[in-house]
């Protein structure tokens, strides 16, 4: 047998007692010997004992895990509730985010439509400002062709130190063409007596004006006369003897 403190192996040691009951005894060379059923119900007590603190403890880790499990089921509640919000909030996101890309798309295609719009009416602009600039110029133009001609300010030369012979009692027709309404400047010099008539188509082909008044005759001088249309100038030689040589100048403004 063992014994029951050590644990060694001991000599059973049975003793008769007077009431001729039979004791049990653990003979152990190192504990002496040891009633076997004191100690049993030593052991007895104390496996008693260590069976209610086993039971106490259990108890209070069943308490323990119990109150774990449900902070860890609570724990775990949230985490699922906060998974599924978080589940409906990418959702939502994702929905704005298809939202977003589908607008996105659409304000692109419409940028890009006005874009050519805008290219478009720029280049319109461009065109209708270059035209704008031509009209400008032109009216420009045309008021200061105006001007001038109102005021008589444009002029073309018909005649520059013009030489002409005529011999006694000789004359010659000059033809302009002066189409605007205006006048002739003649300037002239002559080495004998000359006399200058003016005409036009306006007055059936008839000399509106003779220069100088009759009966008299000139050498030099200047001359303004209004024309329109065609314009003559008929110059006359009266002398019956002498041949003059005329230099002169001629003018239209209009």
């Amino acid at each position: 047998m063992k014994c029951p403190k050590c644990g060694r192996f001991s000599k059973e040691l049975l003793v008769t007692e007077n009431d001729g009951s039979v004791v049990v005894y653990s003979n152990c060379a190192y504990c002496g010997k040891i009633l076997m059923d004191e100690e049993r119900g030593a052991m007895s007590s104390g496996t008693h004992n260590y069976t209610k603190y086993l039971l106490v403890v259990l108890l209070f880790l069943i308490v323990l895990l119990s109150g774990l499990s449900w902070v860890l089921y609570d724990r775990l509640s949230e985490h699922q509730k906060l998974t599924s919000d978080l589940e409906l909030r990418f959702s939502e996101l994702y929905d704005n985010y298809l939202v977003l890309i589908n607008t996105t798309t659409s304000v692109k295609d419409y940028y890009e439509e006005l874009q050519g719009m805008y290219n478009a009416l720029k280049k319109e602009y461009e065109n209708l400002n270059e035209i704008y600039v031509a009209v400008s110029n032109e009216k420009l133009n045309v008021e200061k062709e105006l001007y001038e001609i109102i005021n008589f300010k444009k002029s073309i030369i018909f005649e520059d130190n013009k030489t002409i012979y005529l011999s006694a009692v000789d004359n010659i027709t000059l033809t302009y063409d002066s189409p605007y309404a205006g006048y002739i400047s003649v300037n002239y010099t002559s080495s004998g007596e000359i006399v200058f008539w003016f005409g036009s188509p306006v007055t059936d082909e008839k000399y509106y004006a003779r220069y100088p008044a009759f009966p008299n005759t000139t050498k030099q001088g200047s001359i303004k006369i209004p024309v329109c249309s065609i314009t003559y100038v008929y110059i006359i030689n009266p002398n019956n003897e002498l041949d003059v040589t005329i230099n002169l100048d001629i003018k239209y403004f209009y």
